[in-house]
């Protein structure tokens, strides 16, 4: 039986809703926990952040909608700023130690997760208030230690965004800049913000606005 390409948009729209991909945040504090019972950097929290407007992509269920167990980061935070008009997605990853590896790794995470959370935003695009609005992917990265060195790297490309890294801290910037291939924003430079734990315990608090800051 043959379908038209409306009921379609609405049969997955309506899918989309029944799997609560996208959950309301329901608290000024947001708990993203490592996965991993082994690591060191067992949580983070972000404080004060707003509770309106925020919502949070459950990326396992995403996996199982999109039928995919690519890479995904711990957690992703969408945020609308209505007075800037724009659609901030946070995705975050936590790093006990941050090697080259796992550097690059945290790359792939953001290209694959940003793949998933911009095909669920055109497919399930029926919000009149969000018409005209940017938006804004950003990484995050928190890590314990950064035990990166750029003498181990040979590929040209990860040379590149290792060295994008080492600057970063060096200079003490607030972000650093990535390229990432999308399946439905296509070729995206988008910048990736890290916090390095500064006590000796295995969980990091930020204040939400200290992340806006590094934008």
């Amino acid at each position: 039986m043959a379908i038209k390409l409306t009921d379609l948009r609405k049969r997955v729209q309506n899918s989309f809703v029944s799997v609560r991909i996208l959950r309301e945040n329901l608290s000024s504090t947001i708990t993203i926990v490592e996965r991993d019972n082994g690591a060191t950097l067992n949580s983070i929290k972000i404080l004060s952040a707003p509770i309106d407007n925020v919502w949070i992509f459950d990326n396992e269920d995403g996996e199982k909608i999109f039928l995919s167990s690519g890479k995904k980061v711990e957690q992703t935070v969408i945020y609308f700023n209505e007075e800037q008009r724009r659609l901030y997605i946070f995705m975050i990853e936590l790093k006990s130690t941050l090697d080259e590896r796992k550097l690059i790794h945290c790359r792939d995470k953001f290209q694959d997760t940003l793949s998933h959370v911009s095909i669920y935003l055109l497919l399930n695009h029926h919000n009149e208030s969000f018409e005209g609005v940017d938006i804004v992917p950003i990484g995050l990265i928190f890590y314990n230690q950064e035990i990166i060195s750029t003498q181990s790297i040979q590929n040209l490309n990860e040379s590149v965004l290792i060295n994008n890294f080492k600057n970063y801290i060096q200079n003490n910037d607030d972000n650093f800049l990535v390229i990432l291939e999308t399946i439905a924003l296509g070729r995206q430079m988008i910048p990736i913000s890290c916090f390095e734990n500064q006590h000796s315990g295995n969980e990091i608090e930020v204040e939400f606005a200290k992340i806006l800051e590094k934008i």
